[in-house]
């Protein structure tokens, strides 16, 4: 009998651990939210720039119901500022490869908040995904 039990506590460990996943895959009981948007470009640009993709993540606050002007971008709080691929230093986008980046937002009238967009660019595709942290 006790081995049993002690076979099955590792099991129902998982079994516990991948229904949790799970919920917070689902949005369910999870401390953000979570929304993609992806929209086509007339032209495949070089790389993603940091005005494209602030451009593109108001408009997708905005397409969101977010007032853009009531959001405000946070400086990239890394200690080591990126770059675009042409050594243009960006201000707001932390990105992590050519095309891949985020910008997150913050509002003064609503300080428990950030959004944080993720945008990323593949050809004349660039999708953004808003995160709302609670």
């Amino acid at each position: 009998m006790l081995l049993r039990l002690v076979l099955l506590l590792p099991i129902c460990g998982v079994a516990a651990i991948g229904m949790l996943l799970a919920k917070v895959w689902d949005g369910q009981k999870t401390a953000y939210e979570q929304t993609w948007h992806e929209y086509r470009l007339p032209a495949k640009p070089a790389f993603l720039s940091e005005s494209l993709a602030f451009a593109q993540a108001q408009e997708t606050l905005w397409r969101l119901g977010y007032d853009p002007a009531a959001w405000s971008p946070i400086e990239n709080p890394s200690r080591k500022q990126t770059s675009a691929p042409d050594g243009t230093p960006h201000v707001y986008l932390t990105r992590f490869r050519t095309n891949t980046g985020l910008i997150c937002f913050s509002n003064p009238q609503d300080d428990r908040s950030t959004l944080t967009v993720s945008i990323h660019l593949q050809g004349d595709r660039l999708s953004c995904s808003v995160v709302k942290e609670k």
